[in-house]
């Protein structure tokens, strides 16, 4: 603002200076009558006038290029801000319309890849076991680029290529935490910032506790349904029962398969209609129960079987 006032300043006193200094220039030599050139002598004195005007202009634009950093960039930066100008516009064109192409891969903490380890070991057989879950974890973000690049018809990435990188500080920092952890442990592979089509991912650790979220036979949910409302009903009774299981699995604190969103361990389709069918049979309310299989832990996977108590 300082810099702004000081040039307009200059600019009126220079203008002043140009006008008196010309016309004092001009009538001194009209009165000598000074000749260059064998020109007639008013002609001598009007280039002299113009000849001065130039020179006092062009101590204006050298003393304002001294004070002033707004009127040096405006003089002699003008056409490299023009092109940083430019570029910069490319360059949010280029991101928004990658955005709004909905090219975004994994947006920023996006887990890729989720696995039970065991922790406590050597540092050795640590970075083995964290070299295991980046590679696997390069093999499922190139999977993942390359299904959304075919629907795009875009470029895909050769299956041998490293799309999948990290920080050396958070490579350092969960050897140290799964070193000092005791027991198995979740360890998360997440993008550590948004990842577009094409573009590298890096990768931060995020960690878990493993710990039994349900026991073995335990039962998880149940419901009545009636089998006198027909097999369509009552198939459309079992999958909000589905529904349910998922919503308390999560609730209870598993963590889902990144890459699906579910637990893993899904009900075949034949087991939910022989259910239907015995329910059908019964031809009244039935107790249904979803009651695990085994032990199943934060990293699950979510093995239930489906049973239909007679009342």
């Amino acid at each position: 603002m300082l810099g702004g006032i000081i040039s307009i300043l200059i600019l009126v006193v220079m203008g002043g200076v140009i006008a008196y200094v010309g016309d004092n220039v001009g009538r001194r030599f009209g009165r000598k009558k000074l000749t260059i050139f064998r020109l007639r002598p008013r002609y001598t004195s009007m280039i002299f006038t113009i000849a001065f005007g130039m020179l006092i202009s062009l101590a204006t634009v050298i003393i304002l290029s001294l004070v002033s950093l707004e009127a040096r960039t405006a003089l002699f930066g003008m056409r490299k801000l023009k092109e940083e100008r430019a570029s910069l516009e490319r360059q949010v064109e280029a991101l928004s319309r990658r955005t709004n192409l909905g090219l975004l891969v994994f947006p920023l903490n996006h887990p890729i890849l989720m696995e039970e380890v065991q922790g406590g070991q050597s540092p050795e057989a640590i970075q083995k076991t964290l070299s295991r879950l980046l590679a696997r974890a390069n093999e499922l973000a190139i999977r993942k680029n390359n299904e959304i690049a075919r629907l795009r018809r875009e470029p895909t990435i050769r299956e041998d290529q490293k799309l999948v990188w990290y920080r050396q500080e958070d490579y350092d920092s969960a050897v140290q935490e799964l070193a000092k952890r005791k027991g198995n442990c979740i360890v998360i592979a997440a993008s550590y910032q948004n990842a577009f089509l094409g573009d590298p991912v890096i990768l931060r650790f995020n960690f878990a506790e493993s710990k039994l979220i349900f026991k073995e036979k335990e039962v998880i949910t149940s419901s009545m349904i009636d089998g006198r409302q027909g097999r369509k009903e009552v198939l459309v009774r079992l999958f909000r029962l589905l529904g349910k299981l998922q919503s308390v699995a999560l609730e209870r604190g598993m963590l889902p398969d990144p890459l699906t969103s579910n637990f893993g361990g899904d009900v075949q389709v034949a087991s939910l209609l022989d259910r239907s069918d015995e329910i059908v049979r019964a031809g009244r309310p039935q107790k249904v129960l979803i009651i695990a299989k085994q032990p199943i832990w934060t990293a699950g996977p979510l093995r239930v079987d489906i049973e239909v108590l007679n009342p």
